[in-house]
């Protein structure tokens, strides 16, 4: 699964352009606090399948991104993934303490916007159902907090950035169709240029199989945008997997 602290360095960067200075706000999700579990309700779970071929891989992970009709009114920007993304996968999984993921196949998806509103959408394919399993589980262990902070302010120092404070709230959520799902709501406060910056969003994540499915939110304090919109969105983009499936 994508790095939600990747989005909030895109932010930041725009946080430190003139028209988005004044204080903004990111809550992002992906992280857990505490010790607290991720709670989940879900469907009946996928049942075994037959090992899937990267072809397949590739057009399971291309059917669970968002279009432009799932946000009418949001601009569409592809995304991209670079080496950077790569070595901040990396670091997460060593602070986790599994190994880098592999993938069979990545879609780096596409990223809304409109206004100080950002929702992204991805997905990765896991080599196997019980890989994909493991990575959501150290995802959500009670060492990830510590260990998104860390990679967070890393990526966001780079954009002039240092972060203050972090938070990570788990959030119960319902998302039919999937084998497991989490919810975050995570919040960070960084400085910059003698200026305070607060961010906020969530981040949201399924597990359809061996598909990964994630749905981030990034929005402005004057611009605050419901879970429930954003487990919404992810429940759509979850039906489609299967579909395609």
């Amino acid at each position: 699964m994508r790095v939600w602290s990747l989005y909030a360095a895109r932010m930041s960067r725009r946080a430190l352009t003139p028209a988005v200075l004044s204080t903004c706000a990111l809550l992002a999700l992906t992280g857990c606090s505490g010790g607290s579990s991720v709670s989940s309700k879900t469907a009946a779970p996928t049942p075994t399948a037959t090992p899937l071929t990267a072809t397949a891989a590739a057009a399971q992970a291309k059917a669970a991104i968002l279009t432009t009709a799932d946000l009418p009114g949001y601009a569409a920007t592809k995304q991209t993934h670079d080496a950077g993304d790569d070595a901040n996968d990396a670091k997460l999984a060593t602070c986790l303490g599994v190994p880098a993921p592999t993938y069979l196949a990545r879609d780096s998806g596409t990223s809304f916007t409109k206004g100080e509103v950002e929702v992204d959408s991805s997905a990765d394919v896991a080599k196997t159902a019980a890989a994909g399993k493991a990575e959501l589980a150290a995802f959500t262990g009670a060492t990830a907090p510590g260990c998104l902070k860390d990679v967070l302010s890393s990526v966001v120092g780079a954009s002039g950035l240092t972060v203050t404070t972090f938070t990570a709230e788990p959030q119960t959520v319902t998302v039919v169709g999937s084998d497991a799902a989490f919810g975050y709501k995570l919040a960070f406060t960084g400085t910059t240029q003698g200026r305070t910056i607060e961010f906020s969003g969530f981040e949201t994540g399924a597990l359809v199989g061996q598909v990964e499915v994630s749905v981030s939110v990034i929005a402005s304090a004057a611009s605050r945008y419901p879970l429930a919109n954003a487990v919404g969105l992810l429940t759509t983009a979850v039906g489609r997997v299967k579909t395609a499936a």
